[in-house]
Order: C-alpha cells, then sequence, then structure tokens
C-alpha cells in the first residue's frame, strides 16, 4: 500500500489507485508538502531534499532534532556528485566506489 498525507488526515491506496496517487506524491512533493510511504519494515516521510522549507516541515512533523539529518535519496552517482562539494580527488573516489558498489538508486 501507499500512504498520501493530506494535512492531518492519511489516506491509504489500493493497488488500482497506485498510479494516481504516485503521480499525486510527485506533484505534492514538487509543491514542497511532505508525503508518507510505506517501506519494507517502517512507513518514511519524504520530502523534496534540495528545499530547506520542506526539509525543515519534515523536522517538524517528526519532533525531530535539527543535529539528526535526513537521508536523501538519489537515483546514481552522478547525481549524487552534483549535490556534493568535493575536491577532484574525493569526486574520483566518490565514483569508483559508486561504481563498483552502488547498483541501484542511493
Amino acid at each position: 500500500s501507499f500512504v498520501v498525507l493530506y494535512a492531518a488526515m492519511p489516506r491509504v491506496v489500493s493497488p488500482p489507485e497506485l498510479p494516481g496517487a504516485l503521480e499525486e506524491a510527485g506533484q505534492r512533493l514538487r509543491d514542497g508538502r511532505l508525503v508518507a510511504f510505506s517501506t519494507e519494515t517502517v512507513y518514511g516521510l519524504g520530502a523534496n531534499a534540495l528545499s530547506a522549507a520542506a526539509c525543515l516541515g519534515v523536522f517538524q512533523a517528526k519532533q525531530r532534532p535539527l543535529t539528526d539529518p535526513l537521508i536523501c535519496h538519489v537515483p546514481s552517482v552522478d547525481e549524487a556528485v552534483k549535490l556534493l562539494v568535493l575536491t577532484e580527488a574525493e569526486e574520483v573516489a566518490v565514483r569508483r566506489l559508486g561504481g563498483r558498489v552502488l547498483r541501484r538508486p542511493l
């Protein structure tokens, strides 16, 4: 199942509704809003990692201290490198490690 947040009222989505719910969730993320979703073990709370306001919303919703960092998922090593400030040597190391170890989104 998949859960889309509507302010304080979550809605559980059944499989036939999933394509529309995924589109809606994507739009919510693009709009800077939060989306709750199920994973293999827990429910996650997602936001646009490139939006400081959206990330702050995750900290506020979870009552999480700002000193407890969030995870940012990216589709590839190339996309991860774009988000980092690296020296040339560090970029080479990240790309080598990523090319050997990471075969899926990270």
